[in-house]
């Protein structure tokens, strides 16, 4: 229990981190990265369980609408979660990459989706898909398939981040 409160954590502190510097850089979502590993440790429900808890913090410390991120995180991670709990691409590290690439495509066209039916933003669905967020795509896959086998392993046999 306490392994999963570290790993909750440090997806908080790196959430904080991103919003942070999100105003001067264009940063990767790393966060949505772990919560994809961590759902593949454990199950896609406890996966999706975690992406609301983020999600809503998220919403909390932007404070735009509450349940945007919410629901952005719920779907990739629940469909990725899906995937690798039933051995789709546990063993080949493209696919893997593949599956990450797809849950962060998911990501930024849900939310799109969301925020145009909120908020009527007239933005089209090709401007989210700029070289920039293609780019973000695919750090994100190749941060997932490099943490991947490390950090499975923290949160499948209890280990902890950090040694004491």
């Amino acid at each position: 229990m306490i392994k999963h409160i570290y790993f909750f954590l440090l997806i908080v502190f790196i959430n904080v981190f991103r919003l942070g510097l999100g105003l001067y850089l264009n940063i990767p979502e790393v966060a949505l990265i772990l919560i994809f590993i961590y759902a593949s440790a454990t199950n896609r429900v406890y996966g999706s369980i975690m992406g609301v808890t983020i999600g809503l913090i998220k919403d909390i410390m932007i404070g735009r609408a509450i349940g945007i991120y919410a629901i952005t995180y719920l779907l990739p991670v629940y469909l990725v979660g899906y995937l690798m709990e039933h051995k789709f691409v546990s063993s080949n590290r493209l696919n893997m990459f593949l599956v990450f690439a797809l849950g962060s495509g998911l990501f930024e066209m849900i939310f799109w989706l969301l925020n145009e039916l909120t908020f009527m933003t007239e933005v089209s669905i090709l401007s989210i898909f700029k070289w920039q967020q293609i780019i973000n795509m695919i750090i994100q896959s190749v941060i997932g398939v490099l943490l991947y086998p490390r950090l499975r392993k923290i949160v499948k046999k209890g280990g902890y981040l950090f040694k004491y």
